[in-house]
């Protein structure tokens, strides 16, 4: 590669889209609009995954897909102004009308908003009516015992990290030891499982009633110290069936005294969910019927997040989220169009000062919305790495998409100012965060392994990431999804990135930049779309339809806004560093222009 010397903006580089820019605006828009209402239908129409809500899922992957994209464009921008980035000068007016559009990612979260809202937990479960209460009631109910299950009896404590007492698929049946685990703040009521000997010895109604009006008669610590001597012992393996009878026998009348304690602050809170902790079929969360006691802990951690988990405070955040989005991205916006008309290298050292904090909010509101966005559709689980995790993704896909923009935009002879170097080195960006993404991924599984807490490592297995064979995700169509994210996501873009013929070649780059946004779009729908399917995988394509439309409708807000300005910050202070930009192994160092 031969060396070239600075070279000075032609009246291309200042070139302004201006009215060309209407027709595209207005096909991207209609087209993402059909795109999203052909999602709507599709679901309505195949009834998958209760029609609302498998729309509502699919809408919010497009949405935190546009969310990931336009997130990714704004720190690019923050983060090269922080360290004074000249190389980046002539393709940085890219990354800012992305992030300066907003306005067009607030009007794209209406449709999550009226989910919260108008919807009966379509989305979130806690939206669910009644959901804090039954919380309450399981908080409350009898006296507080030790959080953690004994496993010490558990025969599949060591077979998998992923596996908890408390959270078997009802078809695998009952595990030794398993009513000693289950005696927790949130304990489920017996499965379907637990209940089959019932079923070939049923318990006389009658009797059961007495017993139901004997320990009802009696204080509420009678009922623990008889529910705890039933399951004090595990039964040896002589008189197993006799003592399985005579456990449910009990538990059955203990059930009974459940239900019409429950019952009763069902009454108080005027909801038929008020009852959950003594009705096995009130269901909170969308996998609950193959992890019950999932299923039962989802009211109870509800509960224990208070007024976070409501839809006021919800709706607050996002309003925040969204002002100190849009602030930021117009303040470096307007600062680069107001530098080139006036030439005033104050305007950069205006930005370059506020950076630092930008940085900081920036942190702060990407971490919080990517909770409240995808992490609190599934309120038991948590994990403080995964706002992290979330940015890794966002920016490899702010970079892609600048890629993408700045070759498309050269097809129609635009930006002749970025050459093969200003692509290579964001060919080593894309390679960084790729091996980035890998690492912050990793460091979340293995922290979570490493605990093996059941209320994270089920996150994992309803996912397929497990290596029990009674899962009944394990080796299934999501287990299926996780090994092509390993392997797409990172193993396979990092070999491939690693030569520097890759990253120089323009038709390569862009393979490898639309491969990383549809596994940046894969990824999220494997974060989200298990809380409503799992087991069973369902067909993306309202998923696919959603991402596309949303990403439309953005592209279309961002060539808007494009069209009123130059396409490159001519009056940059730093552009002579863009322009003399060689990244190959002997490039020279040029001096300084003077003024």
């Amino acid at each position: 590669m031969s060396h070239h010397a600075p070279k000075a903006l032609t009246d291309v580089d200042k070139a302004v889209l201006g009215t060309k820019a209407d027709r595209p605006w207005l096909l991207l828009n209609v087209a993402g609009a059909v795109a999203i209402i052909l999602a709507f239908a599709y679901t309505l129409i195949t009834g998958q995954g209760e029609g609302a809500s498998r729309f509502a899922f699919a809408y919010t992957v497009g949405f935190a897909f546009a969310m990931a994209i336009t997130l990714g464009n704004l720190f690019f921008v923050i983060i090269t102004t922080l360290f004074r980035a000249g190389w980046c000068a002539a393709i940085r007016r890219v990354a800012e009308t992305y992030a300066a559009n907003i306005v067009t990612l607030a009007a794209l979260f209406i449709p999550v908003l009226l989910c919260v809202w108008a919807t009966d937990g379509s989305l979130y479960p806690w939206t669910k009516a009644g959901i804090h209460e039954a919380g309450d009631a399981l908080a409350h109910h009898g006296k507080p015992a030790p959080f953690l299950p004994d496993r010490s009896g558990d025969a599949h404590s060591s077979a998998s990290p992923f596996v908890d007492a408390r959270i078997q698929p009802a078809a695998t049946g009952p595990t030794e030891g398993h009513g000693a685990s289950e005696h927790t703040p949130y304990a489920a009521p017996e499965t379907a499982s637990q209940a089959a000997p019932e079923a070939a010895h049923p318990i006389d109604s009658h009797d059961a009633a007495a017993n139901t009006s004997a320990n009802h008669s009696n204080a509420p610590a009678s009922h623990d110290v008889g529910h705890n001597a039933e399951h004090a012992t595990a039964p040896s393996s002589g008189d197993t069936h006799a003592q399985t009878q005579d456990s449910h026998a009990e538990h059955n009348a203990n059930s009974s005294h459940d239900t019409q304690h429950t019952a009763e602050h069902g009454s108080e809170h005027g909801g038929e969910h008020g009852d959950a902790h003594g009705d096995d079929h009130a269901v909170w969360t969308h996998t609950a019927e193959h992890w019950r006691g999932h299923n039962h802990a989802v009211p109870f951690f509800v509960y224990k997040k208070g007024l976070y988990l409501t839809r006021g405070f919800y709706t607050v955040r996002w309003v925040i989220y969204l002002l100190v989005w849009g602030l930021v991205g117009r303040f470096f916006y307007k600062n680069s169009l107001r530098q080139d008309q006036t030439g005033d290298v104050s305007l950069t050292n205006r930005r370059e000062w506020w950076a630092p904090l930008s940085v900081a909010a920036f942190a702060v509101t990407i971490t919080l919305a990517s909770f409240d966005l995808l992490m609190s559709i599934d309120p038991v689980w948590y994990s403080t790495m995964f706002g992290v995790y979330f940015f890794a993704g966002a920016f490899i896909a702010g970079i892609s998409t600048i890629i993408l923009t700045l070759m498309a935009g050269q097809k129609y002879d635009y930006f002749p100012a970025v050459t093969t170097e200003h692509f290579h080195d964001l060919g080593k960006l894309l390679f960084a965060f790729v091996f980035f993404w890998g690492y912050v991924g990793f460091s979340q599984f293995m922290l979570i392994w490493y605990a093996s807490l059941p209320e994270t490592t089920y996150w994992w297995a309803i996912r397929g990431v497990t290596t029990l064979a009674t899962e009944p995700t394990y080796g299934g169509a999501w287990s299926k999804v996780a090994i092509l994210l390993l392997f797409g996501h990172l193993f396979i873009p990092f070999a491939f990135l690693l030569s520097k013929h890759v990253k120089r070649n323009r038709k390569a780059l862009m393979v490898t930049a639309i491969w990383m946004l549809f596994m940046c779009w894969l990824d999220l729908f494997w974060i989200t779309l298990p809380a409503l399917s799992s087991p069973n995988f369902l067909l993306p394509i309202p998923e696919l339809l959603c991402a596309a439309g949303c990403v439309a409708i953005l592209v279309g807000g961002a060539l808007k806004i494009a069209s009123r300005a130059s396409l490159t910050a001519y009056n940059d202070p730093r552009m002579h560093e863009s322009l003399a930009l060689d990244t190959t192994a002997w490039a020279p160092i040029h001096p300084e222009p003077k003024s």
